[in-house]
């Protein structure tokens, strides 16, 4: 199996395709919209990549579940007694 980063490939894969004149380069440049689209998604992930490096996801995540668990409890003691009382 061939070991290919998913970028190198995505760029070979463009070069054929401007090599053979299957696509044009100003056809490529009038996709703007594309363009924007990917250079947002790219600094996108290259953020989370980092954010998950630095251990800023993992942070993140285990304050949310401590959190969720303690607005539970609290959550239980006030609507539990007040059940109780109706019946």
């Amino acid at each position: 199996m061939l070991k290919v980063d998913a970028v190198s490939a995505a760029i070979l894969g463009l070069s054929v395709l401007l090599t053979t004149g299957v696509v044009t380069w100003k056809e490529c440049l009038g996709e703007a919209v594309a363009w924007d689209t990917l250079t947002w998604f790219a600094a996108l992930i290259a953020m989370a990549s980092y954010l998950n490096k630095f251990g800023l996801i993992s942070w993140f995540s285990q304050t949310v579940v401590k959190v969720s668990r303690l607005v539970f409890i609290v959550l239980q003691l006030i609507f539990w007694p007040n059940q109780l009382a109706r019946d």
